[in-house]
């Protein structure tokens, strides 16, 4: 077909997705140029995705957490595996890396898979490493959004890397970025570092209103941040109401290789910061990552893991950390019950009726609706494509 060819680099993919969306919003009728051309483009992407987004292993630390909660075992029944009781606490509180012996007996002794109990990491990633390649870091596009000064050429600032990138980073107090090896779509540790630093000196000025206090998160908190959807300018409005509640709140342009939609972290001083990249232009994609990440920070966010780095796209199979966010976002956006017999004819009259009972955003409505019938042709001018970025002026940050 005119123009479409084998999607090899992001690039192309992220253009390949623009034309989909493009498509989608003209909803071509069937058998002419356009549909058969998007149907194509939807097969080109599949195939990219296949190759180059791979499902993601859960970490073995939730996988032995999972699978003790279906069979209701205790820290103690873990002994026989792992060694004693306080190695147990450990390694569960991730203080303590399984040593390959100890993985082996939880996949002969639990029935955990192989493939995730004997999964290679990649070293953390900290300022102080010897072994760092300062190189890897996204020099250029740090100096393009402000992040690194400098007047020479891009091509002078990649070969003095570390000269430029070393202060950023040692400026702000930073926890290692650990990232999972040897599976496709996998997050560039150096990216991420450079990511969490930039956000860390974004927030480090901005007084917030009061402390955090995770049970000041009730449900009719949680209601209030939904109602918002409601509102023109809701996503807009999600800065101070979080800021309230003693949470940072920003939209950073995530760089390639990230693979990111949304990100929690804590700072030094214990306060939690919410990032979206909005690199789905959605209102139904920015309120359900939204939410996610509010779960992360009500129920997952500590000492022992003091960041999330999403990709809402990646099929993650069992990790209950995640598969507890969503099914938090899910419920406070939208019960449900409330779809429960609704679905075998949805109509726009359904989704706008909902919307209107529950007072909040159509665009939440059809984006669920889309999701549970998995039919991303549906309501496809009710998601809100291209009403988010607009509304924050320092989305290129």
């Amino acid at each position: 077909m005119d123009g479409l060819k084998i999607i090899k680099t992001e690039q192309a993919y992220d253009a390949a997705l623009e034309e989909l969306d493009q498509l989608l919003e003209r909803d071509p009728l069937p058998d002419t140029p356009e549909a058969d051309r998007l149907d194509v483009l939807a097969l080109l992407i599949k195939t990219y995705e296949g190759e180059h987004y791979k499902i993601e292993l859960p970490d073995p630390v939730s996988a032995i957490k999972f699978r003790m909660e279906q069979a209701g075992l205790k820290n103690q029944d873990l002994v026989p595996f792992i060694g004693s009781k306080s190695r147990v606490s450990e390694i569960l509180n991730g203080k303590r890396d399984l040593t390959l012996k100890q993985a082996r007996a939880l996949h002969h002794g639990l029935g955990l898979p192989a493939e995730v109990m004997l999964q290679e990491f990649a070293p953390a990633l900290t300022v102080e490493d010897p072994t760092i390649e300062w190189e890897k870091f996204p020099v250029n596009e740090m100096i393009k959004r402000g992040w690194l000064s400098f007047a020479g050429s891009l091509k002078e600032a990649h070969l003095r890397a570390e000269e430029l990138v070393r202060p950023f980073l040692e400026s702000v107090e930073l926890s290692p970025v650990i990232c999972r090896r040897g599976q496709g779509g996998e997050k560039d540790p150096y990216a991420l570092l450079a990511l969490r630093a930039g956000v860390y000196h974004k927030v480090s000025s901005k007084k917030l209103n009061r402390s955090f206090v995770a049970e000041d998160l009730t449900a009719e908190v949680v209601q209030g941040l939904v109602k918002l959807s409601a509102l023109e300018h809701g996503p807009a409005m999600v800065v101070e109401y979080l800021n309230n509640y003693g949470i940072h709140f920003l939209t950073v342009k995530h760089f390639d290789k990230t693979h990111l939609d949304g990100a929690s972290m804590l700072l030094p001083d214990g306060t939690p910061v919410i990032v979206l990249t909005l690199r789905h232009d959605r209102l139904d994609n920015f309120w359900f990552t939204l939410l996610h990440e509010l779960a992360h920070v009500k129920l997952h966010l500590s000492q022992d893991q003091d960041s999330f780095y999403d990709d809402l796209d990646a099929v993650i199979d069992s990790d209950p950390l995640e598969d507890e966010a969503n099914v938090f976002a899910s419920e406070a956006l939208l019960p449900n019950e409330v779809l429960q017999g609704q679905l075998d004819q949805p109509s726009k009259q359904l989704v706008a009726c909902i919307a209107y009972e529950r007072g909040i955003s159509p665009a939440i409505v059809a984006g669920r609706i889309r999701k549970v019938k998995n039919n991303f042709r549906l309501f496809h001018n009710i998601v809100g494509r291209g009403q988010v970025r607009e509304q924050f002026a320092e989305f290129e940050f």
